[in-house]
């Protein structure tokens, strides 16, 4: 397709790793990337993407580094939706944060069940101390 048109390509879909990067430029020659899904829960990935680029090394995501960015955005869908929308919300985010290490799915388990904004920052306080 892309010796076919004159406008530029994107790849698109099921990028979650560099390995899909390499792959889809590999075999599609696109002139461009998007990323999705991949970025639910990891947003560290387009630094890991950049550092990539760059040839610098990228170290895997902290369960600290994870905590502090869940703590922000748990506090910004509340102050911007109130307290019940704003961490119902934070359900689905806290499911992706927690996912792909070993014990996430205690953790999952215990943002999913929490009963309230108040609940979910006492999870994320109790895990770091």
């Amino acid at each position: 397709m892309k010796d076919n048109v004159k406008i530029p390509v994107i790849g698109n879909g099921d990028i979650k790793s560099i390995d899909d990067i390499n792959k889809m430029f590999t075999q599609t020659n696109c002139d461009g990337i998007m990323i999705g899904r991949a970025a639910l829960g990891n947003p560290w990935f387009f630094t890991q993407i950049k550092k990539y680029i760059n040839n610098e090394d990228f170290n895997e995501i902290s369960l600290e580094e994870r905590l502090e960015i869940c703590q922000k955005h748990l506090e910004l869908l509340v102050q911007i939706h109130g307290e019940i929308v704003g961490s119902n919300n934070m359900k689905k985010h806290f499911a992706w944060y927690f996912k792909g290490f070993k014990g996430a799915s205690f953790f999952r388990k215990k943002f999913v069940l929490a009963k309230n904004y108040s609940e979910m920052k006492d999870i994320l306080y109790n895990i770091r101390h």
